[in-house]
């Protein structure tokens, strides 16, 4: 464990958010207990968690606006377990490693809030198997700033929102590579399909989805 967290640990001791069980921000046994969605938005989205538990409504909320490693930390596992089965059942074998790339922010964004809770799930993640993935957080670049997608109901309009937000550096990062986008939640897919598309376009052979919940 990195000395600096270590540290924080004693500081500010971890506790369950569910059952206040110490050395976890959300154990494994309240996790196990949280249901999965009812449903999958499309075959390439796999969301492990039900958000409208308010225990992952919590974590991710600790997450977004914390930047809790440890939340991180917590969820990996479990995230890492149902991309491994969604990718076991549509390819046939690994070619390479797999690049994880996390949902962007403008950069003004990024550096008002000082980090991207995407980002820290996706190292999360890549820390479960680090001979299989690794991170690219540069070349899915996001070039303007949006109406949170929380505060438009209307699909159509939540697809329209998210039309020409993203764009490609480095295009020969991704193209013919198997891509899959880490975000913490998705509602409609709208974020994560608009993404895709970019990155296909740039090259990219496969793409899939991970999120905390849907």
């Amino acid at each position: 464990m990195n000395p600096f967290r270590a540290i924080l640990n004693i500081v500010f001791p971890k506790n369950c958010l569910a059952c206040k069980r110490h050395g976890y921000m959300i154990c494994p046994k309240c996790l196990q207990e949280i249901s999965p969605p009812w449903e999958q938005l499309q075959p390439w989205i796999v969301s492990v968690f039900k958000y409208k538990n308010s225990n992952i409504r919590q974590a991710v909320w600790k997450l977004k606006y914390q930047g809790s490693h440890a939340i991180a930390d917590d969820l990996a596992p479990y995230m890492y377990d149902e991309l491994i089965s969604m990718l076991e059942e549509r390819l046939s074998i690994y070619e390479g490693r797999l690049i994880l790339i996390p949902i962007p922010m403008t950069r003004k964004k990024l550096r008002d809030r000082g980090f991207n809770q995407s980002e820290i799930l996706a190292q999360a993640i890549r820390n479960q198997n680090k001979e299989l993935f690794t991170v690219n957080s540069s070349s899915l670049i996001k070039i303007k700033e949006t109406t949170p997608q929380a505060k438009i109901k209307i699909r159509s309009k939540r697809l329209a929102n998210m039309r020409g937000i993203f764009d490609i550096k480095n295009p020969s990062h991704v193209a013919n590579q198997t891509i899959i986008l880490i975000d913490d939640i998705t509602t409609t897919g709208a974020t994560l399909s608009e993404a895709r598309k970019v990155l296909k376009k740039a090259g990219a052979k496969q793409g899939f989805a991970v999120t905390v919940g849907h």
